[in-house]
């Protein structure tokens, strides 16, 4: 460690004691020189030197003090979005940014006050997973964690928070830094961009794209059953030609609704493109889905007026096959169904 460092070390240590120095030996001197009747004459430099220097060490010591909170002010004065909080070995606050609390207030419904513990506020799950972060921390560690905040039918709340312990001189642990960063904005714009990435633009369904790894973390998940139907609405083009684009994207959008209401909570539903669609079902059996399909055959004929064809597949992660196996099989029953005008295929 270099001298310029060592020196700030022990200023910054020892700046009260050093601070009283210079005020007690400015006073003494000033007692010296009023006793000596020479205190109105500043026009000597023996006066002028010893005041000037004690004035300049002065400020380096107020200046090396201070240095110190500088940084932390231009963090809160220049973010709103930052909120600061510290907790002590008893979890309780030892440090409230009250310039921008209002972050805990929106989220728990009271304000933070220096000394008060945030347990008594909480609910008792928010509380267990806060301790769990607070425990970590004052071991040592340092991590950053992201919350969702569910509010109604507002935009969720995402906050990034950052954990850190704190340490006295001796490098005791004494308390727990936490900085809670709103990046609500960053992670909508994420889910956006994921959305686009992963979402049919027409229809709002999920793409083939994330239809295949959705179906690979089945096989990786070792599912038992898994079944992959596919579907295509009968005449499309002749309709999409005849009556405009319009009226073919309407009818494409209102299938794709037929899909999603029928089919259970964790299908994944996906347009490939055109008027084909397909639809992944972890779990489903074979009875389940020819019952899922009957169901969805029907209403598509009363809904729109038109008729749509299907095939599916069904097998265990043990057969090792891949999205390409399942979807060629169930291409092969679904064009066996269309030239049949049968609602399903028999199995092969």
């Amino acid at each position: 460690m270099d001298f310029r460092r060592q020196l700030e070390i022990f200023v910054k240590q020892k700046r009260m004691w050093i601070s009283f120095f210079i005020i007690a030996t400015a006073v003494i001197l000033f007692i010296y020189i009023l006793a000596r009747k020479e205190f109105f004459d500043l026009k000597s430099p023996y006066v002028l030197g010893i005041l000037l220097l004690m004035l300049f060490a002065y400020s380096i010591v107020v200046h090396i003090g201070s240095r110190r909170f500088v940084l932390p002010s231009l963090i809160l004065d220049s973010v709103s979005y930052l909120h600061l909080y510290a907790f002590d070995m008893n979890d309780c606050f030892m440090l409230v940014d009250n310039e921008y609390n209002d972050v805990v207030f929106r989220l728990f419904h009271f304000r933070p006050r220096v000394g008060e513990s945030p347990f008594n506020h909480i609910s008792k799950e928010n509380a267990f997973k806060f301790k769990s972060n607070l425990n970590h921390a004052k071991r040592g560690e340092a991590f950053t964690t992201v919350s969702r905040i569910s509010r109604g039918q507002k935009t969720p709340l995402y906050l990034e928070m950052i954990y850190s312990p704190i340490y006295d001189h001796s490098g005791k642990t004494i308390g727990v830094l936490c900085l809670i960063l709103d990046v609500t904005w960053q992670k909508t714009r994420e889910e956006k961009v994921n959305e686009m990435i992963s979402k049919d633009f027409l229809t709002k369904l999920y793409n083939r794209s994330y239809v295949e790894s959705a179906f690979n973390e089945c096989m990786f998940n070792k599912m038992e059953t898994v079944t992959l139907i596919l579907s295509d609405l009968n005449d499309f083009k002749h309709h999409n030609d005849t009556k405009g684009h319009i009226y073919g994207d309407n009818l494409l959008v209102r299938y794709a609704r037929i899909l999603e209401d029928i089919m259970p909570d964790n299908a994944v539903v996906a347009r490939l493109g055109g008027d084909e669609f397909v639809v992944l079902l972890p779990g489903v059996s074979r009875k389940q889905t020819e019952f899922l399909i009957n169901v969805a055959r029907l209403a598509v004929f009363e809904d729109i007026g038109i008729t749509a064809s299907y095939g599916f597949h069904t097998d265990s992660y043990a057969s090792h096959k891949s999205f390409e196996d399942f979807y060629m099989i169930a291409d092969r029953r679904m064009y066996r169904n269309k030239k049949n005008k049968r609602s399903l295929v028999e199995n092969e």
